[in-house]
Order: C-alpha cells, then sequence, then structure tokens
C-alpha cells in the first residue's frame, strides 16, 4: 500500500464517523474537526510489548496538502514498514536512537569537536577576562571564519595542513582578518591543552601566520569617489559617520536620542572604550538607511540595517559589500597596502585634524580625553560635533557631484 494523493482524496470523502481502515500495519482515521483531515499511523504488535497494539503517528494530510508533504509521508511509512519486514519496529528505531545519541554524547566529552573548544573558551575564560567588545569580536570570528570550516571536526583530529589551508584561504579573501584569525587558533589551542584536552597545542603553533595589517593608510580621492559611486547603502553609511565599521552597522533605533532624533547614542557596555557615546547622523546617513535591502531587513526593525534571524547584518555581508568595490583599479600604484574599511575611519579623522584642530579628533571619534581632561573636563564638544559633521557631508557630496 503506498500513501498517494488518491488515497487521501479517497478518504476525504468518507462522513465523520467511519471506523479506521487498517491494511499492510498503515492506521487511516478521518479526522472530526471542522477541517477535513486524514490521520495516517502505522501499527504493529511485538513480543517485547507482549504482543500489545502499538500506534505511531505518521502524517496528517487534508486537500490542501503538498505532494512533498504526501510524498514524505510515504517515505516514512514505506521505511517503517521495511524495519518491521526485519522485526525492528518502531519502538526498536528509537531506543536505538536514543542509545546512539547517548554514545555521542559520551564521545563528544572525551573527544570534542573543536565548536565545543571555543564554547568552553568563550565561556570559561574569555567572558570573564575579556571586555563586552573583544568577547563579541571574537566570537564572530569564530562564528564567520572558523566554525563554517572546521566547527563539526573533533578537535585533536585537526591537523596542521587543515588550519594552514584556512588561513591561507583567508588571505585571498578577508586579507584583513587573516593574521587575528590565526593567532586566535593558537591561542584557544593553548587554552584547551592546559584544561588537560587530548589535543596537541603545537598543532596550531608556527603557522605561515600573515602579516599583522598595516594601520596608515588614508583613502585617496579617487577611492572616496569610487565609494560615493559604487558603495552599498553601509558602505557609503559607514564613509558619511566616520566610526568603527562595527558601530554603524549594529546601530539600533533605541540608541537614538529621544529628544533630538538626530543623535546617537551608544551606551558605554556597546561601546569599545566604555564611555558614552553620542554621534550626529547627518540627512544622508537616514536616506542611506532608508536605501537598505528590504529584502533582507528583520521583521521586528530593531535595527537600522536589518539582516537575517531577527538581527543586524553580519560583518561578513558588510565585508562582501566592501569588496564589491574593487578599489583596486583605482589605487595608487605606488602603495603597497590596499585601502581597508578601518581606515575611513582615519581617513576621516584625518581631514577633521587639518580643517578643524585636533582635539575634536577626540570628541567625534569617542575617544577617551587626555591629561587634567580625563577627570575634569566635561564639555561633550556636541555643536562642534555637529559642525563637523554636516561639513564632513557636504566635502563628501561635493566630491559625489
Amino acid at each position: 500500500m503506498k500513501i498517494t494523493a488518491a488515497l487521501v482524496k479517497k478518504f476525504l470523502k468518507k462522513p465523520r464517523g467511519t471506523p479506521p481502515h487498517r491494511e499492510d500495519n498503515l492506521w487511516i482515521a478521518i479526522g472530526y474537526g471542522k477541517t477535513r483531515v486524514i490521520h495516517f499511523h502505522f501499527y504493529w504488535k511485538s513480543a517485547k510489548q507482549g504482543y500489545k497494539q502499538e500506534k505511531e503517528k505518521i502524517a496528517t494530510l487534508g486537500s490542501d496538502s503538498t505532494p512533498k508533504a504526501i510524498k514524505d509521508a510515504d517515505a516514512k511509512y514505506q521505511e517503517m514498514l521495511s524495519n518491521l519486514r526485519q522485526n525492528l519496529t518502531p519502538a526498536d528505531i528509537a531506543a536505538a536512537q536514543r542509545k546512539a545519541e547517548e554514545w555521542r554524547r559520551r564521545q563528544s566529552v572525551i573527544h570534542p569537536t573543536v565548536t565545543a573548544i571555543f564554547d568552553e573558551y568563550f565561556e570559561n575564560h574569555l567572558k570573564r577576562s575579556a571586555s563586552a567588545r573583544t568577547y563579541k569580536a571574537d566570537v564572530g570570528r569564530f562564528n564567520n571564519h572558523i566554525k563554517p570550516q572546521i566547527g563539526s571536526l573533533i578537535a585533536d583530529d585537526v591537523s596542521r595542513v587543515q588550519l594552514q589551508a584556512l588561513i591561507d584561504g583567508m588571505v585571498k579573501t578577508i586579507p584583513s582578518q587573516a593574521y587575528y584569525v590565526d593567532e586566535f587558533i593558537e591561542r584557544v589551542w593553548k587554552y584547551a591543552a592546559r584544561q588537560g584536552h587530548q589535543i596537541d597545542e603545537r598543532v596550531a603553533s608556527g603557522l605561515n601566520r600573515p602579516d599583522k595589517p598595516e594601520r596608515n593608510r588614508v583613502a585617496t580621492e579617487p577611492e572616496i569617489k569610487r565609494i560615493l559611486d559604487r558603495g552599498s547603502p553601509i558602505v557609503q553609511a559607514t564613509l558619511f559617520m566616520g566610526q568603527r565599521v562595527e558601530d554603524t552597522y549594529q546601530m539600533a533605533w533605541e540608541d537614538f536620542d529621544t529628544e533630538d532624533k538626530n543623535w546617537l547614542e551608544i551606551p558605554e557596555y556597546k561601546y569599545k572604550t566604555g564611555i558614552n557615546h553620542r554621534v550626529y547622523i547627518t540627512p544622508t546617513v537616514f536616506k542611506l538607511i532608508a536605501k537598505h535591502p528590504r529584502n533582507i531587513t528583520s521583521s521586528n526593525q530593531q535595527w537600522c540595517w536589518g539582516g537575517y534571524k531577527e538581527s543586524h547584518i553580519s560583518s561578513t555581508w558588510v565585508w562582501d559589500r566592501w569588496k564589491e568595490l574593487n578599489l583596486e583599479q583605482v589605487q595608487r600604484k605606488s602603495e603597497p597596502n590596499n585601502l581597508q574599511m578601518r581606515d575611513i575611519r582615519r581617513t576621516f579623522s584625518t581631514w577633521i585634524e587639518k580643517t578643524f584642530r585636533y582635539e575634536l579628533v577626540g570628541a567625534v571619534a569617542g575617544h577617551k580625553k587626555i591629561g587634567v581632561g580625563r577627570i575634569y573636563g566635561r564639555y561633550e564638544y556636541e555643536s562642534e560635533k555637529k559642525k563637523v559633521m554636516l561639513e564632513w557631508e557636504d566635502y563628501l557630496n561635493t566630491l559625489r557631484n
């Protein structure tokens, strides 16, 4: 017997109260609810249960059931029937699955996966010893760059060749993160070895680590113009705001000043330097937010740059938009380093220093005050910050035009 659309249609025509039909270990019963549906169960008897009849639900199908749902129901029934002919009841299969899961659980304690090693490092070490921002950055590196490649592997089975291949791949795709991911892997491997896991820390030591990214680039006018001409809304907004990249794509509507909606207030627990940082948001940035692709915006509208799964867009998504610019085509031939997204912040700060005055760089960038100002200075430079942001906007729009 097979579960088909014709069989479902046949039983949908029968009146409610019709006794269940039993054939080839298939129990077919008509539902009593307002919506006409047919309940399919698998039934059997075995000596282990004292020949008492047992049932297990296969599916509930109706007139609106898709061909796939019907096909899946039949596949489940045929598998159960085939197992029963080998004296394996659904109860036997469920018991075997429970034993297998218990074995996997015990093995995961003795031989943890890479993901389990990193989770332990995050929970038992990093969460206590690092700032919230460092913790979030390392979790992001793991989820974006390490977990997809080797996360499911048993940690003590991972070879040096696999780790080197991971780093080499990043050098080609995301060079700015390759150095930090290499250093991060070595750090976690050493931690796991100290905790007594069966893992050889030497596997992650002395890899062919790429050079640490240079931090001295500023964008040239041709590069800025290309960002303005070809950049996606999030990339352009990062340029207009001049803040850290993550502070831009993690903007939440709840962090805006309730009285003056042009001010974004990044609370101290979200900010790297541990201070409350106020950023003036110009009209151009709001226009760019409105252009953000709606098909990936989270339904709760919590984030300015909404992504999938009720969260903001990921760093990987932002990096992919940056790579689409192909800035190498307008890069100076004498410049050895490619422009990175973090260089936008340096470019903006350099422009402030040149156009205004030095102390405004720290105020706009959200740095802690230095010297006696850290203790006694309480001036927030809000009028100056607003003026800086609006003139920076004018400068960029002039370049665009």
